[in-house]
């Protein structure tokens, strides 16, 4: 039987642990998953054991937190991770137009709502849950692979090339398909050096993918920021937000596919998710595209923690609910209660605290050198992954960054770096781990 007092020490622990993750998320190019790193290593470290239950509420409370934190990073700093980068671009164009915070509230917004719509699944649909998730792990791999090749396939050329002759035309919109399938190819040679040697620790072999993710989708950024002069215009703060029944309604329907797919299929994260579902759902607005980014997000990160929770299975999907299996596999309904409180209180306090801080940004953004701001995350990543991996991370983080500035030089998704993970794993999946081994020299 569950005690009063733990319930309410970890409802206590989830109210601090939202609180500062959402203040560290400011820091641009932070990974949530690097802090949840410490945190870890710390645990392991105590003379005493914590109560996995503390933990658990500890992690899910940050991972809310980072959801909504990194809104104003990723928007005002043009620091995305691996879940939010399509949601960067029309958000600088609403920076640009002064509209920052209304992009970056009906995002957070998205966030909280995509919470609740978590535990609502968790709760009352999770046999469906557990029914589908079974019905999809023989399928694994070619849900996988056809995702990778839908995300590659469906981009357009952004660049008209308007040449003289036709075959210059098409030459030119290949340079920008073509350096995309190469992003895809090495990120994902990058992954298989991290999933299948030992460039870091066993122990820390996620902090390895964690530097990795800073490098290929937040380092580029923080890099161009040094170099632009580029300033954030004045940002209006406004007293309302407009969001339609339809904007609302197609959102939510786009957000949850997308979240859902990145929950439950391994290594197909959000940012993918989000791919299918705007076709799904035929998504227009860039309202509804944003409102539907923040609640992929938190049905991605949170929902997979939640999973994790079912009593009477066990279902690993994300980094998060990895941490947590290293101490205990939850077994009882009623942890999964106490969880799910957690989220919805930690949910509400962090929209509270989140608005106050975007508020006082949007205030004096543009009184901020982008450049210092970009300069300090570069510096706090580059001294957290020494600390974790030493000379090896940086080396990850390096390799990584190369790899990210190929979509940027070249204008093509970013996205397409999530073969980091994917690549491996259908490697490992299709039981060409060996061969693979054999041909890049992994002992």
């Amino acid at each position: 039987m569950i005690e009063l007092n733990l319930v309410l020490l970890c409802v206590l622990i989830g109210l601090v642990g939202v609180v500062f993750a959402t203040i560290v998320s400011l820091i641009p190019g932070l990974h949530i998953y690097s802090i949840l790193g410490f945190v870890v290593l710390f645990l392991l470290n105590l003379d005493e054991e914590v109560d996995p239950m503390l933990f658990s509420s500890l992690t899910v409370s940050m991972l809310i937190g980072y959801c909504l934190g990194s809104c104003i990073s990723a928007t005002f700093f043009q620091t995305p991770d691996d879940s939010s980068i399509f949601m960067v671009f029309p958000s600088q164009k609403y920076l640009a137009d002064g509209r920052g915070y209304e992009a970056v509230y009906i995002t957070a917004l998205g966030a909280v709502i995509g919470a609740v719509i978590s535990c609502l699944l968790i709760i009352f649909a999770a046999d469906f849950l557990v029914d589908f998730v079974d019905l999809i792990v023989e399928h694994s791999l070619w849900i996988i692979a056809t995702g990778m090749l839908f995300v590659w396939m469906s981009e357009w050329p952004k660049d008209p090339a308007r040449k003289k002759k036709r075959w210059k035309n098409l030459a030119a919109a290949w340079v920008q398909l073509g350096m995309g399938l190469v992003t895809i190819i090495a990120s994902g040679i990058l992954g298989i050096y991290l999933f299948f040697s030992q460039l870091v620790p066993p122990e820390r072999s996620f902090q390895g993918l964690a530097a990795a993710f800073v490098g290929l989708f937040a380092f580029p950024s923080l890099i161009q920021n040094l170099f632009s002069s580029k300033k954030v215009p004045d940002q209006y703060h406004g007293k309302s937000v407009e969001l339609t029944r339809s904007d609302i309604v197609q959102g939510t329907a786009a957000g949850v596919i997308g979240g859902a797919i990145g929950m439950m299929v391994p290594s197909l994260t959000a940012g993918v998710g989000n791919t299918f579902s705007r076709h799904a759902v035929a998504q227009s607005g860039d309202k509804s595209f944003l409102f539907s980014q923040g609640l992929s997000r938190t049905v991605y990160y949170v929902g997979a923690v939640l999973l994790l929770f079912i009593p009477g299975v066990v279902i690993r999907r994300g980094g998060a609910a990895l941490f947590i299996s290293m101490f205990y596999l939850p077994e009882t309904r009623g942890e999964l209660l106490i969880i799910a409180a957690v989220v919805l209180v930690a949910s509400a306090a962090g929209w509270y605290i989140f608005t106050l801080i975007l508020k006082g940004v949007t205030k004096i953004v543009h009184r901020i050198n982008t450049r210092y701001v970009s300069l300090i995350g570069i510096i706090i990543m580059l001294l957290l992954t020494y600390y974790m991996l030493g000379l090896s991370g940086l080396m990850i983080l390096v390799i990584a960054t190369f790899i990210g500035a190929i979509p940027l030089v070249y204008n093509t998704r970013r996205i397409h770096c999530i073969g980091v993970i994917t690549i491996p794993i259908m490697l490992s999946m299709a039981g060409l781990t060996p061969i693979v081994c054999q041909i890049f020299g992994i002992a």
